[in-house]
């Protein structure tokens, strides 16, 4: 069952490694032909009715738990490699993000700079620079939905975790054919732990980035309507504009459609906070760092594959630089973004680094929080008293040992 589409605007032309002249011509103005390519590579280690040989394989092992997603497992075993002969060029990269922490702005910037060190990589498709548009998205769940698009494959919401696994090193292997990396994005829930643990006994590399400012992850959950997946703390208020306050029920489940109606207002969106339910939630964040760091030695990463977590104030810090010390803060994200090279396995070089986060250098300044909170009189003395603002009225800044930091709960690999 091959993805075969002709006469269409855009064609272009790909032969399988190893197939001769039996060309495939793939193409359209609706899929770029790398996304193509990568569902056709599923297709042809999966379909039985295939009439090209598959390029690609997974370990023997990983074909029963591609079978309940539509694999054939007869095909699948044809070109299996046998487990005890594993694969260890086929790694995947993963992006820890917890929640409010530019996830999608830091993937795409370290994209880059992984494409500048020598590591291609399988872009969304509607990622800024679309280099390499091959995945509907950089979040787990969404790259293993594109199952959904290979005939006879389907995606399955609550599979097992070794079930997800398995089909994210068929993805790897299938980029890999076309030269480039799988990177994908997990938010640290309980629900993803499963996941990690055995991704982290494969051939993969971490970074786990974070927020830690308290405020502003505060305010960030109240203007996206976000739960914070690794505590499970509900955001204490709701998105608001200066005019009218925009609720999305009070056990908050609806998340999707609060931001779609928040996001639908043509005025900006600001945070309407909850006096009585700050303290709790402002101290209940207050632990995510003891709870990140505790997730990391349930899921077993060895220090091998991620050696630290990452704020996104240190690799954001260049752009707040001031004239009174110009070059602190931008070797502060230097540093960041070094680390975050290192966390992948992958050489950093400095100089490659700079260059790339120069044009961000002095570009934002900061805002004070009242300007963010549309009940701001209600809640100043709440937020001074909680130290979530400091006597200039900024948020205060991350908490001592929240910078660059090693993080000791690994075991040996």
């Amino acid at each position: 069952m091959l993805l075969c589409l002709a006469g269409l605007a855009g064609v272009a032309a790909y032969t399988a490694p190893g197939q001769g002249d039996s060309a495939l011509v793939l193409g359209s103005d609706d899929m770029p032909v790398e996304k193509q390519l990568m569902l056709q590579c599923l297709s042809r280690m999966c379909d039985d009715s295939s009439d090209s040989a598959s390029n690609v394989s997974v370990s023997c092992s990983s074909c029963a738990e591609l079978e309940a997603a539509g694999c054939s497992l007869s095909r699948c075993r044809a070109s299996c490699t046998p487990d005890d002969k594993p694969d260890e060029s086929r790694r995947i990269y993963v992006q820890i993000s917890t929640g409010c922490s530019i996830s999608t702005w830091s993937r795409e910037f370290l994209t880059d700079l992984m494409e500048a060190h020598g590591v291609e990589v399988a872009a969304p498709s509607h990622a800024r620079h679309e280099k390499h548009p091959t995945l509907d998205g950089s979040e787990v769940h969404t790259v293993l939905a594109m199952r959904n698009k290979v005939p006879g494959l389907k995606d399955m919401m609550d599979e097992p975790a070794s079930a997800s696994a398995a089909w994210l090193r068929a993805m790897a292997a299938c980029t890999q054919e076309q030269g480039t990396a799988l990177v994908v994005k997990i938010s640290p829930s309980p629900m993803r732990l499963p996941l990690v643990a055995l991704l982290a006994k494969q051939n993969t590399r971490f970074v786990v980035m974070e927020r830690t400012q308290t405020l502003d992850y505060l305010l960030c959950m109240v203007r996206d309507c976000k739960k914070d997946q690794l505590t499970g703390i509900l955001p204490p208020g709701t998105p608001a504009t200066r005019a009218l306050a925009l609720r999305a029920g009070n056990d908050l489940q609806d998340h999707e459609s609060c931001f779609a109606k928040a996001r639908s207002s043509d005025e900006e969106v600001l945070a309407r906070l909850d006096p009585q339910k700050l303290p709790a939630a402002t101290h209940g964040l207050l632990q995510r760092t003891a709870s990140l760091a505790a997730y990391l030695q349930q899921a077993g990463l060895t220090e091998k594959q991620c050696s630290s977590a990452i704020s996104v104030e240190d690799l954001t810090a260049l752009e707040y630089d001031t004239t009174d010390n110009p070059y602190k803060a931008f070797n502060q994200s230097v540093d960041a973004w070094v680390e975050a090279l290192r966390s992948l396995s992958i050489a950093p070089d400095e100089d490659k680094v700079r260059a790339a986060l120069l044009p961000l250098a002095h570009t934002r300044e900061r805002t004070k929080p009242e300007k963010e909170v549309s009940n701001w009189a209600d809640v100043e003395s709440q937020l001074h008293e909680l130290g979530l603002v400091d006597s200039n009225g900024y948020s205060t800044l991350a908490r001592p040992g929240s910078e660059v930091r090693r993080l000791d709960v690994f075991t040996e690999s």
